[in-house]
């Protein structure tokens, strides 16, 4: 992805608009998806923290060996954002970066997205 160049670390940013997010529990099975993911991806998942917002919308912050992921809901938009970064870059990272981003893109079938890969050097 970034050739030629020394990488220490890779922070993926991306916006979901106009989520497939029906069911009344979408947030927190969002959130138990993710962690899931990450899990079978092989990210080194440490904890999480989860806070609901009144009367809707949640934040988590999950904790990785690697760094971080982090989820933001506006379900009254339909839309979710989330990013993800770790500090150690190389060819299986990348690979396990984009196998989570496609099962995002898969659970939630957003009509657009807008995302952002920013090297860290």
């Amino acid at each position: 992805m970034f050739e030629n160049q020394e990488i220490y670390g890779i922070h993926w940013m991306g916006d979901f608009f106009d989520c497939q997010c029906d069911d009344s529990q979408w947030e927190k099975q969002a959130v138990i998806k993710v962690v899931d993911d990450l899990k079978n991806f092989g990210f080194d998942v440490l904890g999480h923290v989860y806070h609901e917002f009144s009367p809707q919308g949640m934040t988590c912050v999950i904790l990785l060996g690697e760094s971080h992921c982090s989820i933001h809901t506006w379900p009254e938009h339909r839309k979710i954002s989330l990013d993800c970064y770790t500090c150690v870059w190389n060819e299986n990272k990348e690979q396990m970066m984009n196998n989570l981003i496609n099962s995002f893109k898969l659970r939630w079938k957003p009509s657009s997205t807008k995302e952002n890969w920013m090297p860290r050097m």
